[in-house]
């Protein structure tokens, strides 16, 4: 069975499937190019990660599909029509679009916008980091909804970082359970908000990346460290 579970930015889309992967025979699949979530869920269910390619072979699976929300969920029903599915909307939706809705958190921000960042090859300057992050969520570049981010930093780990506007605290971030300085899928930042300078975060987020030699120069004590 296919699940299909959409929902506007943090609504809970990811928290919810994750919950339900703990399941027997349980998977994984997203429809974004920019799968931040994808690559956190599967370091923390190896193997039960799939690409909507491999979806041909697994009819006989649970797969919890998250749509992004930027896409049309009767379209994306449309094009796995060929699979036995369930169509879920968190929040809101017209009574045609979803076979079950569930009640969810909203931002609730009109004439939204979406930024994506790409870090991918980057390493990023954890204190740095930390302040542009404070300054993100608490409005200085637009108002924000939603923001989340797979990055690497100085020390060679991974954090995730994730932030609902209205929900209690300033976002958190989470170190990954993966090796130290090891490659990862993708990584980089997206930003779910209004009136967004767009330019200014680009050129912030670039100015918390370190230069390629500083961070081969962190690599390399991380190497003596290892084998000292």
């Amino acid at each position: 069975m296919l699940m299909l579970v959409a929902g506007l930015p943090g609504s809970g889309k990811t928290t919810w499937i994750r919950e339900r992967l703990t399941e027997a025979g349980a998977y994984y699949c997203s429809t974004t190019d920019f799968p931040l979530d994808q690559a956190v869920i599967e370091t923390e269910f190896p193997g039960q990660v799939l690409h909507t390619d491999d979806l041909i072979t697994c009819q006989d699976k649970q797969v919890y599909m998250e749509v992004g929300h930027h896409l049309d969920l009767s379209t994306v029903s449309q094009e796995f029509i060929a699979h036995p599915q369930h169509r879920i909307m968190l929040g809101s939706a017209p009574l045609d679009s979803a076979d079950q809705l569930l009640s969810a958190f909203s931002a609730e921000l009109t004439d939204s916008q979406l930024l994506r960042l790409d870090t991918t090859g980057r390493v990023l300057e954890v204190e740095s980091l930390d302040t542009f992050w404070q300054e993100l969520v608490q409005g200085a570049y637009g108002v924000v909804g939603r923001v989340k981010a797979l990055v690497a930093v100085n020390n060679g780990e991974w954090i995730y970082g994730n932030f609902v506007r209205g929900m209690p605290g300033d976002g958190y971030f989470d170190t990954l359970a993966v090796s130290r300085w090891s490659e990862q899928p993708c990584s980089g930042l997206g930003v779910w908000g209004k009136n967004l300078d767009t330019e200014y975060i680009a050129a912030t987020l670039e100015f918390c990346c370190l230069s390629p030699d500083l961070a081969q120069r962190y690599y390399q004590d991380y190497l003596e460290e290892i084998t000292s």
